[in-house]
């Protein structure tokens, strides 16, 4: 596969982790990383808005795609598309993927499986909107990234369970949903898998890289396991969302995307 394409503009947001607290003197003192956990939790409900979005659209793509779209045919991909690169401060940063890599289906990206449906002007919109949502990242302080890494890979990691849990919501799906309903439950039963699956990875890495700040050999690598276990942990308290329909439905943009996958399904010709 080719390399990864870069889109659009350099990201200027900015992290700061630093927190400054008073002592009983007075005196403001810096206090390290000390806004970690409120940091990853504003990331991990962008991830989880991110993969709810991309349930949508792969739901309007089953139903189009019909006999292409196979269990079989799904399978977890490296990301291809990124949409921003990252600055760095005080912390360094890294711009990093909202979706934990891609998906592909009979090994090519579902943009492109997709765009090569017809010319009609909706199903041109929603091969962009699939690579868009791919390529979506923000700018984050690298040791999250890092984490990241620690939970993404490997048979049981985050791809993989990404992969799996689009054919669940696929196989429930079917070409021909029967109605709203059907469209409505074959999407929470996806996502329902998802924060559940994701919750339990998070938590294992957690303790993985805790066990690993246990085991440093020096101060600096210890620290930064520690950092990289916070992460994780926050991860998975704030991803174990048990109602993923009431999420999408307190979410406007969500709740927008959805009226557009139902009108896709049932309105289009």
């Amino acid at each position: 596969m080719s390399a990864r394409i870069f889109c659009y503009t350099k990201s200027e947001s900015l992290v700061d982790l630093t927190l400054f607290q008073r002592d009983p003197d007075g005196i403001e003192h810096q206090v390290p990383h000390g806004r970690l956990e409120e940091v990853a939790q504003d990331i991990a409900i962008a991830k989880a808005d991110a993969v709810c979005h991309l349930l949508l659209l792969l739901a309007a793509a089953r139903v189009r795609l019909r006999s292409t779209w196979t269990e079989s045919s799904i399978t977890p991909g490296k990301a291809r598309l990124q949409k921003t690169t990252a600055t760095s401060l005080s912390f360094q940063q890294e711009a990093a993927h909202l979706l934990p890599g891609n998906i592909l289906i009979n090994g090519d990206h579902t943009w492109d499986v997709v765009g090569k449906l017809d010319k009609q002007t909706d199903t041109v919109r929603l091969a962009v909107e699939l690579m868009m949502a791919f390529a979506d990242t923000c700018s984050l302080p690298a040791c999250f990234n890092k984490a990241d890494s620690q939970a993404e890979n490997g048979k049981d990691g985050l791809k993989a369970e990404f992969a799996a849990t689009v054919a669940l919501m696929g196989r429930h799906l079917g070409w021909k949903p029967a109605g709203t309903h059907h469209l409505h439950s074959a999407i929470g039963i996806g996502l329902e898998r998802w924060f559940l699956r994701s919750h339990a990875i998070y938590t294992d890495a957690a303790r993985i890289k805790h066990e690993r700040a246990k085991l440093a050999k020096d101060a600096q690598t210890r620290a930064l396991r520690h950092l990289e276990s916070r992460v994780l942990g926050e991860y998975a308290r704030s991803l174990l969302i048990r109602n993923p329909l009431r999420h999408i439905q307190s979410n406007p943009a969500l709740r927008e995307a959805l009226a557009k996958t139902r009108a896709r399904i049932f309105e289009s010709p």
